[in-house]
Formats: structure tokens, sequence, C-alpha cells
């Protein structure tokens, strides 16, 4: 799902107004102080710099618009994900365990073999606790 024009806009000029120094990225001292400035959440540097990093894909310490429209758009596509997560949760645990993620996959004709699954599975458990945090699952999308 693209943005549409009008969420497009919206978001550039967001960025352009983040990139005080015009320079075509924003640091994470300028994304803060537009968060900041915009929003009226006093957000924690430590939360503002894990939202950078998620967005910062090529890792080289600023976001290009390319990354935050990518990343903007994911976020309107979330609440989709979030119910998904919520059905594949079948016990509401608030994780999915191996169980769940294979019952989920079965159910929706995945030519994935079992190997396959588990070998996603241990890439998305990030904290290694053997099971599928909502944190970790959006991480796929």
């Amino acid at each position: 799902m693209a943005l549409s024009e009008e969420k497009r806009k919206k978001y550039e000029d967001f960025f352009r107004a983040a990139d005080a120094d015009n320079s075509g990225s924003v640091s994470k001292l300028e994304l803060a102080k537009i968060i900041r400035q915009k929003s009226g959440e006093q957000k924690s540097l430590d939360e503002i710099v894990e939202m950078f990093m998620g967005c910062d894909h090529d890792g080289d310490g600023n976001l290009t618009l390319e990354e935050f429209l990518n990343e903007m758009a994911k976020t309107e596509r979330r609440p989709g994900y979030e119910a998904a997560f919520k059905r594949f949760d079948r016990d509401g645990n608030g994780f999915l365990s191996r169980e769940e993620v294979h019952k989920a996959l079965r159910e929706a004709n995945s030519p994935m073999k079992d190997s396959e699954i588990d070998e996603g599975i241990q890439k998305l458990d990030c904290n290694r606790d053997g099971k599928i945090s909502l944190q970790e699952f959006l991480k796929l999308v």
C-alpha cells in the first residue's frame, strides 16, 4: 500500500521542516527537535533514537526522505499487521509461539518447510526468548 498523495505531501513537509540544515537528510537531533515541536510529546531521547534506528535502513546515521517515507508507509499499514498478530496469537498472551506461527502458516497454505519456518522465527526473535513479540513481528514488515 503506497501513501496517498495527501499523506505523502504531509510527510515530505514534515521531513523538510526537520531537515534544518537543508542537507537532504535528517539527523537524530533534528528528528528529536521536530518531534518535540510538532507533536507536543516529550519523548525521551532513547525513544527517539530507537525510532530513528528503525528508520535508518542503511545505518549511515542519517534519514533520507526515501527512508522516512518508507517507514511512514509501514506505519500506515501497522493496524492491519497488529490485527493479524492478534489473530495468530491464539492463546492471547501477546506473543507468537513456534506452534502458533506454524499453525498460522499452515492455515494460509504456506509452501514453507518446517525448517524454513523455524529459521524465520529465529531471525525475528531478536531477544532469543523463543517467542515473537508484536515489536519483533512488526520488524518483518
